[in-house]
């Protein structure tokens, strides 16, 4: 493939059709006829590290501070901002956000809980959570 083969084609030469095989345009889910309900939703990730990194992790030897907390942080702001990140994920009133560490010996897994009272799932806004907990963590 030369440079610039990808451009309004895709990645594998078809074209957007070659994607989803979607003919019809996209739009967000009408969910006004949904009655609200409690959603919960829990996601996990792990980034393998060097064990150098994750000791320089555990002794907080770390130049630019503590990693984890950012990620955290930006876990929390990531999950309330997921709307704006994901195309045609529904703006949701959030309840509740948990993320969590497991420091291993060549690794950190993430997990983020989240929930909410509204007309659908929280799934997306969990994944979203724990993806950008990963990216800090590695330092």
């Amino acid at each position: 493939m030369e440079e610039g083969d990808y451009c309004g084609r895709g990645f594998l030469g078809g074209g957007d059709e070659a994607m989803s095989g979607r003919k019809e345009p996209l739009k967000m889910v009408d969910i006004s006829k949904k009655g609200v309900s409690h959603r919960t939703a829990d996601a996990y990730g792990r980034i393998d590290l060097k064990r150098e990194t994750v000791r320089a992790i555990r002794e907080g030897i770390i130049d630019k501070g503590d990693p984890l907390a950012v990620a955290q942080i930006a876990a929390i702001l990531a999950v309330k901002k997921t709307s704006e990140i994901i195309p045609l994920c529904h703006q949701i009133p959030i309840t509740s956000i948990k993320v969590d560490f497991d420091v291993r010996d060549g690794s950190i897994e993430v997990g983020c809980h989240v929930e909410a009272d509204y007309k659908t799932g929280v799934e997306m806004e969990a994944l979203v959570g724990v993806s950008t907990a990963l990216l800090p963590s590695g330092t």
